[in-house]
């Protein structure tokens, strides 16, 4: 589960399904893994507890990583779960590649003791919270009144909704020729469902793109829908 942001839909699980899926572990007897990698990337609102904050019985391994606040290529992260559990993971993980990297651990540790990583933090934040409002006001200048989408409280995806005739996998071959580039819904989908949907994300481009991209996008929706 991706609990807080979820890619690709940008949506925050509410308290009531979190409790409602714990008990359910408990229930039928699984495990759940929590993918938490966007949590620190909230922009507004306020943040429900974890799933392994409403587990009582050891069911819930909580996973963070670094990837989207420090530096990517470190490959840094870290797991919150039982000690067997933990124990067992990193022996199977020694397996795999021998230890994570030793050096980018230390690297990471002189980061925040200097405090520069809550510094960094607050600057990304900033920098995110301004992108996505900027998407949404582009969305709402450009795209069709039939066309909707959600606003994510925080993480790096909007997750908008066609008209059910309309498939996001054509606009997207449209697109491409306009040199704009997007990932359909249906990508996410293993049943062939949501072909009405498409994954927008802000992280990567800044707003003069932003601008044009979702511009040219709501020329071709409007187009299909004539």
């Amino acid at each position: 589960m991706i609990p807080n942001f979820q890619n690709p839909t940008g949506v925050t699980m509410t308290l009531r399904r979190r409790q409602s899926l714990v008990e359910l572990a408990q229930k039928h007897d699984f495990i759940i893994f929590e993918d938490d990698a966007y949590s620190d990337l909230r922009y507004e609102g306020q943040a429900p507890p974890s799933l392994r904050a409403l587990d009582e019985t050891g069911r819930v391994i909580h996973m963070r990583s670094l990837s989207k606040i420090f530096c990517p290529g470190m490959r840094l992260a870290w797991v919150v779960a039982d000690a067997g559990v933990i124990s067992t993971m990193a022996t199977a993980k020694q397996f795999v590649d021998t230890c994570t990297n030793s050096l980018a651990q230390y690297v990471l540790l002189e980061y925040i003791q200097r405090g520069l990583l809550d510094k960094k933090l607050q600057l990304i934040l900033s920098y995110y919270r301004r992108k996505r409002d900027f998407m949404l006001s582009q969305l709402e200048r450009h795209f069709p009144r039939e066309v909707r989408w959600n606003r994510p409280e925080g993480g790096f995806f909007i997750w908008v909704h066609l008209p059910e005739h309309l498939d996001g996998s054509e606009v997207l071959r449209e697109a491409i020729e306009q040199k704009v580039v997007f990932v359909p819904g249906s990508a996410f989908y293993i049943n062939g469902g949501g072909r009405n949907t498409i994954r927008l994300s802000f992280a990567q481009v800044d707003e003069p793109t932003i601008e044009v991209a979702i511009a040219e996008l709501g020329r071709i929706i409007m187009r299909k829908l004539t």
